[in-house]
């Protein structure tokens, strides 16, 4: 099983933490997340090539250029290295948090869904495999409406296993 990793690296005020946008299989909500962060909240991002590169599908990338945004983000495959320099590791599902941790337990304390984060509750994110351009808009605003709301916190999770 292959997972992709976005590296978002983020200053604030007080603390510079280092988040990974884990995805499994749709690389593309991956992407997108990468993008609306360093973009729209205005948080210095670095997106690393790790083991290989990942090129977003033609949709994610006009679903960001109808915001004015460039193609930016990277997506490479996940490693050791990246998971230990991550203060915080977030999936965009349920089922994407739970394979991670079965597959790098001692950093199981990190992980977290998007959603756990935001709200507290895990909601999971669409796939945006073969779907329609209105489904990629609508979980590029859901996105950024999560992201918003953690940067909010510092990108620090509050969700039970922080």
């Amino acid at each position: 099983m292959k997972f992709f990793v976005c590296i978002l690296s983020f200053c604030s005020s007080i603390t510079f933490a280092d988040t990974l946008l884990v995805c499994v299989g749709d690389v593309n909500r991956c992407y997108i997340a990468q993008v609306v962060a360093s973009e729209f909240l205005y948080h210095p991002s670095v997106a690393r090539s790790l083991n290989g590169s990942f090129s977003p599908d033609v949709k994610a990338i006009d679903v960001l250029n109808n915001w004015n945004i460039q193609e930016t983000g990277t997506v490479g495959q996940l490693n050791d290295e990246a998971l230990l320099k991550a203060d915080l590791i977030l999936t965009m599902t349920k089922k994407e948090k739970e394979q991670l941790i079965r597959s790098y337990p001692r950093f199981s304390k990190k992980i977290s869904t998007l959603s756990e984060c935001a709200l507290g509750k895990n909601v999971d994110m669409a796939s945006l495999d073969g779907k329609d351009f209105k489904t990629y808009e609508q979980s590029r605003d859901q996105i950024f409406d999560y992201e918003d709301m953690i940067s909010v916190k510092g990108w620090r999770c509050d969700a039970p296993n922080h």
